[in-house]
């Protein structure tokens, strides 16, 4: 999936949102309360397509008169129309197609957490098909474990921190050689018995 960056940008008491594809502006998200047309159609003239050129778009003018720009890369969002914008843009990103919030939905995000990583998580999460505002609260603490820990399938076994033959003979042909890993970075070493049975032994220190 491509990366997708979010900025807020505020001038003039009205706030725009934007987010950019592999560095390239995508979308544009205009505030619920509409910026007057003249100012807005000053501000989009302005605009860079590229995302390396947002930092040097500080200000515009519109009737002889300038308008500064402040900017900040919304990687986590504060404020509840912060929170669903991210959310919105987001699940656009995802899976194609807008995202209408409902009335419920808006007040119960309030003091859920949203951030680029969250989000990222929670719609790339093996077994999650539906992608709501309300699904996305009630997993929020198996996300979180997920944005910590990884997928299931992606985090490494925990292992004894000695041999274990039982344990070493139950591991698939993919895990054994990475316990043996494990092992020899404990300090063990591979050996053979005299009947031809692999095991590990801590390795002998020899002093002179």
């Amino acid at each position: 999936m491509t990366d997708l960056n979010t900025y807020k940008l505020s001038f003039v008491g009205y706030h725009v949102y934007l987010a950019f594809r592999d560095h390239a502006l995508w979308m544009i998200q205009l505030p619920d309360k509409g910026v007057p047309g003249y100012i807005q159609s000053k501000f989009l003239e302005g605009l860079p397509s590229e995302e390396k050129k947002l930092k040097d778009y500080n200000c515009f003018f519109v009737r002889h008169q300038m308008h500064e720009v402040s900017r900040k890369e919304l990687e986590e969002a504060k404020t509840q129309q912060d929170k669903i914008i991210l959310f919105g843009m987001a699940f656009k990103h995802y899976r194609g197609m807008a995202y209408n919030s409902s009335d419920k939905e808006k007040a119960n995000i309030k003091n859920v957490p949203v951030n680029k990583k969250l989000l990222a998580t929670f719609f790339e999460s093996p077994g999650v098909y539906v992608f709501t505002i309300e699904n996305y609260i009630q997993r929020i603490n198996v996300t979180k474990d997920f944005a910590m820990n990884g997928f299931p399938d992606q985090r490494a076994p925990k292992f004894p921190q000695g041999w274990d033959r039982d344990f070493w003979m139950s591991l698939d042909d993919k895990t054994r050689p990475v316990y043996e890993k494990h092992l020899m970075g404990l300090g063990f070493e591979k050996k053979q018995s005299g009947a031809g049975y692999i095991y590990f032994a801590e390795k002998e220190v020899h002093h002179g």
